[in-house]
């Protein structure tokens, strides 16, 4: 039986304006948002990468263990895990450095199963653009983003 993921990027906000902030206080906003599905195909050496999931030899030093969805997690992600019940497993999350770790792990071991990394001007990091940028440039150039994005996350698990 084959082991799929399921991916969602989210966003956290920082309003600039003072009553953006006190009405995200009041309505108790976790600050993060949904901001796209991620399609990532099948590949159990990523999967081990990402979060020890099908690491069978145990070859691959993952960048962590599964650690469940954050507390945090936006409305649409949540419901989206919700939706696979049981049948979903080793819920997870990266953050913006672990990300540009995944980039760069991809890069090196030649995974182009989210595009070819020889021109990168045509392929996005995980088949999505952050604001018309590569997600992990946020790292580098956050000044290419609206101000008020503080963050970036992928939230994921998997099925089989």
């Amino acid at each position: 039986m084959g082991c799929d993921i399921h991916a969602h990027l989210e966003i956290k906000i920082v309003p600039k304006d003072f009553r953006e902030q006190v009405k995200g206080a009041l309505s108790q906003s976790t600050g993060w948002y949904y901001y796209s599905p991620v399609k990532i195909h099948r590949n159990y050496h990523l999967f081990s990468f990402m979060a020890n999931v099908r690491n069978y030899d145990k070859q691959i030093r993952p960048l962590d263990d599964p650690r469940g969805i954050p507390e945090d997690a936006s409305l649409i992600t949540r419901m989206e895990r919700d939706a696979w019940g049981m049948d979903g497993h080793s819920h997870s999350w990266l953050g913006l450095d672990e990300l540009v770790l995944l980039k760069n792990y991809c890069i090196k071991n030649k995974m182009i199963s989210w595009g070819s990394y020889k021109d990168e001007d045509f392929e996005p990091f995980l088949n999505v653009y952050l604001f018309g940028n590569y997600i992990t440039s946020l790292k580098e150039h956050p000044e290419e983003y609206p101000s008020e994005l503080d963050d970036v996350r992928l939230v994921f698990w998997f099925d089989n």
